[in-house]
């Protein structure tokens, strides 16, 4: 049995940590009205200071559900942190709701970067 699972992204708490940041992003639904392309481009622009966005897959718009079957993505801006991250480097990412457990992500970055990189 699949149900809907609450998701208000204004209530999520997401870090970000490595060996030289440690910061608590905030959530910023502008840069994803646009999409994916939006809320990559959100992440490049000089004034985006350790937000996140997230864009619903399908729907395009934000709700406070996500449904069985919807994929949410969630993009992280970086591009702000002293020192910035490099190639080869270790970091985390903690997305902690409102309801249930955190989820850690752990990754190490590849020896080439590109402005957007999927790190499955």
């Amino acid at each position: 049995d699949v149900n809907d699972v609450p998701f208000n992204p204004s209530q999520i708490l997401v870090t970000y940590q490595d060996d030289a940041n440690v910061q608590l992003m905030t959530f910023d639904n502008a840069g994803a009205a646009a999409g994916p392309d939006g809320a990559a481009a959100a992440c490049r622009t000089p004034d985006t200071t350790f937000r996140w966005y997230l864009v619903v897959r399908g729907t395009g718009t934000v709700t406070n559900i996500l449904e069985p079957g919807e994929v949410a993505e969630m993009y992280i801006c970086t591009s702000n942190l002293n020192p910035t991250l490099t190639t080869n480097s270790q970091f985390r990412i903690e997305v902690i709701p409102q309801e249930g457990a955190p989820i850690a992500l752990q990754r190490r970055t590849p020896l080439a970067l590109a402005p957007v990189m999927n790190l499955d």
